[in-house]
């Protein structure tokens, strides 16, 4: 039984950010979709950084967005607290 070997490129680009990447071995081992788990393993890993990165981004924007109903609405407890805490 011979090596199996495999050098994969991958060059790809999601929401701006560029993977370069290259896979060089000899034990390379299909699974059943013919695929390395290696592989789709990279793929995974480049997915989950992006889906951070949005929600990042998402969450930021959502921020900014409301950002005068959220300092309504830390008013509205800080007035509570003091009203609380006003004979201390």
């Amino acid at each position: 039984m011979g090596d199996f070997r495999a050098e994969i490129k991958i060059k790809m680009q999601l929401m701006g950010k560029q993977y370069n990447h290259t896979f060089n071995w000899i034990n390379y081992s299909p699974d059943e979709d013919g695929v390395d788990y290696r592989v789709k393993q990279f793929f995974a890993e480049a997915w989950d950084d992006t889906q951070t990165r949005h929600d990042k981004i998402m969450q930021k924007a959502w921020a900014e967005e409301n950002k005068e109903q959220i300092e309504q609405e830390e008013k509205k407890i800080l007035e509570e607290l003091k009203k609380k805490y006003e004979s201390y």
